[in-house]
């Protein structure tokens, strides 16, 4: 199932876009394109949405992610923020190089768990 007005089309103006599926309990949202301090409150939104009604599992599929900044970091850091009762397991599948960098400087934030690394 493919949530509601969950694809973007990426544009020079706007260079993120995801892709939100639910399975379950669990949501994988497909994450493409440029993470940082202004594409990043968008999606940090949308997976907020997303935490409110998944009560399982976040996955997020990072292999897409082009560039990556402090923003992303700080994103990590909300959405976790906002799993703080621990209904929601957050998880990072295949982070793509520009994301592994920023992770290796700022470290991956408490509570998000990181598969394929």
């Amino acid at each position: 199932m493919t949530v509601g007005g969950a694809v973007m089309d990426r544009s020079p103006a706007f260079p993120l876009t995801w892709r939100s599926d639910l399975v379950g309990d669990v949501a994988l949202v497909v994450v493409e394109g440029d993470l940082d301090r202004l594409t990043t409150p968008a999606l940090r939104d949308h997976l907020e949405w997303l935490i409110a009604w998944v009560p399982g599992r976040l996955v997020l599929d990072m292999a897409g992610v082009t560039f990556a900044d402090v923003g992303a970091h700080v994103m990590l850091t909300d959405v976790v923020r906002s799993t703080r009762d621990g209904h929601c397991e957050v998880v990072l599948t295949a982070p793509s190089q520009p994301l592994r960098r920023i992770l290796a400087v700022l470290g991956t934030p408490e509570g998000v768990a990181v598969d394929h690394w």
